[in-house]
This record gives structure tokens, sequence and C-alpha cells, in this order.
């Protein structure tokens, strides 16, 4: 007994703009970005004091430039200074990632 036919959904390919954007969030992760973002943060919950989870501030460490992959790549890896647009661009990444998480299933 199968799925019926009306009810699949239809997995296509992302569009040539997803495909780039999502090889722009890859390039970002294999940058180092991230690990340095969290030993400094572990670093700066030792100096405060916070009592944190690890594997939560590790998490959330993986997840804070989520939105990236709302900039255009040639933002993203621009050489020099962002004009006054690319800086607002830059800007919304965190939006970006709090909608793409908060649209996402929670775990149980």
């Amino acid at each position: 007994m199968g799925v019926p036919a009306d009810s699949r959904r239809r997995i296509r390919s992302p569009p040539d703009s997803s495909r780039r954007t999502l090889s722009s969030a890859r390039a970002v992760l294999r940058s180092g970005h991230t690990p340095r973002v969290t030993a400094f943060s572990a670093a700066l919950a030792r100096a405060a004091e916070l009592d944190i989870d690890p594997y939560s501030l590790r998490t959330a460490c993986e997840f804070h430039d989520l939105g990236a992959i709302a900039v255009p790549r040639a933002v993203l890896f621009k050489k020099g200074p962002l004009t006054r647009e690319e800086l607002l661009q830059v800007q919304q990444h965190p939006i970006v990632g709090r909608r793409i998480l908060q649209a996402a299933p929670s775990r149980p």
C-alpha cells in the first residue's frame, strides 16, 4: 500500500539562485568562522561565569549565521568596504535566520 499519488510532494532541484546561495553558506561554514565564534562565545560565557550547557552553546553558534544564506555571494565575500545598501543586506541576516528557525519543525 503506497501513498496516494495526489498527496505526494514532488521534489525538484532548487533554482540556480538557491544553489548559489547554498554554495555561499557552505563557504562561510568552511571558512572557520563558526569554530572561532564557538570558542569566543565559550570564553565569554566562562569569563561572565554563566551556567550554559556546552551543547546548547555550540548549537546556537552553529546556527548564528544561518540567515547569511539570504545575502548575495558578491556581498558576503566582497573585498573592501560595503556600500550602505550592502551593509543593510548583511544586517538583515539575523532576522532571516530567526525566520528560518521559527518555520522549522521543533524537535521533541
